[in-house]
């Protein structure tokens, strides 16, 4: 594949960055197939900034300080229902640097998860899958995924474990 550059102005380029790769976060392979150019060495000879790892994994949003303090009824709730269905993870292996947090409760109970997104003030997608091995195959269960190490930091320093 060609850089950008053989296609494009640079002034082009940066206006691709500015609104599909900063605003849109539209990864760069992803422009790349869009466009039939790959742009990552003209970002980098513009000196545009790229994303890390974190910042890439970082599509959705939430309010990443509400569990700093469990303050109200509604927090401590919460807590305590993730305490049953929620969990942390690692999902680059043993770095403390990528957590992620997740809660899966039975397909029927979807509403639950819809609550909770709303009361973090979050934008991530709840997905649905069904069991495919082992116990209960078949049965369908959402889940929500969200990546955000501060956020999840907060849990683990309430008790929340992997």
């Amino acid at each position: 594949m060609v850089n950008a550059s053989s296609k494009y102005s640079d002034q082009e380029i940066i206006e691709i960055y500015n609104e599909k790769y900063l605003k849109q976060h539209i990864g760069g392979t992803t422009l790349s197939r869009q466009y039939g150019v790959t742009f990552y060495p003209d970002f980098e000879r513009l000196g545009l900034k790229m994303r890390n790892n974190q910042e890439k994994n970082k599509q959705y949003h939430c309010d990443r300080n509400y569990f700093r303090m469990i303050d109200s009824e509604e927090k401590a709730y919460w807590l305590g229902f993730i305490y049953g269905d929620g969990y942390i993870t690692h999902p680059t292996g043993n770095s403390i640097d990528s957590l992620r947090f997740g809660m899966s409760i039975m397909n029927e109970d979807i509403n639950h998860l819809e609550k909770f997104k709303e009361a973090i003030h979050s934008d991530a997608p709840i997905h649905t899958y069904s069991v495919g091995e082992g116990y209960k195959i078949g049965t369908k269960y959402c889940r929500i995924i969200i990546g955000d190490d501060e956020f999840t930091r907060n849990l683990v320093s309430h008790g929340v474990v992997e």
